[in-house]
């Protein structure tokens, strides 16, 4: 499932903003410019950044094997996908 604004974003204000909406007790980080990890407690969740003109998709999934991946799908992932929706719901 992916989350898509109405500007363009850069992954260092995703960054920055996932960090703010999800806490200081995840850790935040930039893989490139269009992947970041959220991580915490041993979860992980990918992000993927993509871009078409004045547009910003985000697509979120768990990290790692099948089993760590259906826990993560669980856990992490739909609280980033949550943050997400909420940091850029003014653009989208």
């Amino acid at each position: 499932m992916s989350t898509t604004t109405n500007r363009e974003i850069t992954a260092e204000e995703v960054q920055q903003a996932l960090a703010k909406a999800v806490g200081p007790n995840y850790k935040v980080t930039v893989k490139s410019d269009t992947v970041l990890h959220v991580s915490h407690m041993g979860t992980m969740a990918t992000v993927h950044i993509s871009w078409s003109p004045g547009h910003t998709s985000f697509r979120v999934h768990g990290h790692g094997i099948v089993l760590l991946r259906a826990i993560d799908a669980l856990t992490i992932t739909p609280k980033v996908r949550h943050a997400l929706e909420h940091a850029f719901a003014e653009a989208a």
